[in-house]
């Protein structure tokens, strides 16, 4: 089993203490897009987004259904 880089775990443990704040989350994504997993960058943006959007908000729907 491979470690993970010390980088990413900081900023996973980021994500876990700061569970309310979608901060840690973005900058998750923008390391694993600069690693090259722009895949996985893109749907935890589009997770972040979806979360704040109003249940009726234009766009929502195909949003998630993308994500799933």
């Amino acid at each position: 089993m491979n470690a993970i880089p010390d980088e990413q775990a900081a900023l996973l443990c980021a994500i876990v203490s700061h569970i309310n704040d979608d901060t840690p989350r973005l900058v998750y994504a923008d390391w694993l897009e600069e690693h090259g997993d722009t895949e996985q960058a893109g749907f935890i943006r589009d997770s972040v987004r979806l979360a704040g959007m109003k249940k009726r908000a234009k766009g929502r729907k195909a949003l998630a259904e993308r994500l799933t």
